[in-house]
């Protein structure tokens, strides 16, 4: 059974939650209603995945989240770091620079606040294998404005092996300092990767990178 830690910022909302995962096959076993606390979550190593609900999603929001989830990276092993689902009450349409932002945090599922209990345990159970689930809602508004390049052969420069084994980690949604911990080398250089993958493959973003990959098959699915 999966241990899930959750944080909603008032108790109606995590009443909310906590009804929601009950038949899910999940368990509980830890809750926080501040947003800084996610960190004692991660830090719990009972704690499989996390679930948070975000009202809002703006700048300062997803700052403080990602300060907040490479915070945690820090006190376990890249590997072992729970997974992390995003279920937010937004009523706007998100745009496409603000998902790219909250998948580039480290958050491996994007859930609207209208999500089934059946589509917030495939997205625990996702995440809690280190694999990215977003809300069709969502991955539908990322792929009308991926811009895809030209054929692989046209590609001036291919990939070298290591920056196939950062695109391959941007797809699980790993942070900077997680794909550094696992590939054993240091931040700086997993930005110098980065940003070399981007420009051979003539892309602005990590969403579109991967979105690029999978279809030039330098991801494997």
């Amino acid at each position: 059974m999966l241990r899930v830690g959750i944080f909603a910022s008032n108790a109606i909302s995590r009443a909310g939650l906590l009804t929601l995962m009950q038949s899910t096959g999940v368990e509980i076993v830890a809750e926080v209603d501040e947003l800084n606390a996610v960190q004692t979550l991660l830090e719990l190593p009972m704690v499989d995945v996390i679930v948070l609900e975000l009202p809002e999603l703006n700048t300062l929001t997803l700052q403080e989240l990602q300060d907040v989830l490479e915070t945690g990276v820090d006190s376990r092993l890249a590997l072992e770091v729970p997974g992390c689902v995003v279920i937010t009450t937004a009523a706007e349409i998100l745009d496409t620079l603000t998902i790219s932002a909250i998948l580039a945090a480290g958050v491996h599922g994007l859930l609207p606040h209208t999500t089934t209990q059946e589509e917030l345990e495939i997205a625990i159970e996702a995440a809690s294998n280190g694999m990215t689930i977003l809300h069709p809602m969502f991955s539908d508004r990322l792929i009308e404005n991926v811009s895809i390049p030209k054929p692989i052969h046209d590609i001036a420069e291919p990939l070298s092996d290591r920056e196939l084994q950062v695109l391959d980690a941007l797809s699980l949604g790993l942070s900077n300092k997680q794909i550094g911990n696992e590939l054993f080398i240091s931040e700086h250089t997993v930005k110098f990767h980065i940003s070399s993958i981007f420009s051979k493959l003539k892309v602005t973003g990590r969403t579109e990178a991967v979105a690029v990959g999978i279809r030039l098959g330098l991801i494997k699915l």
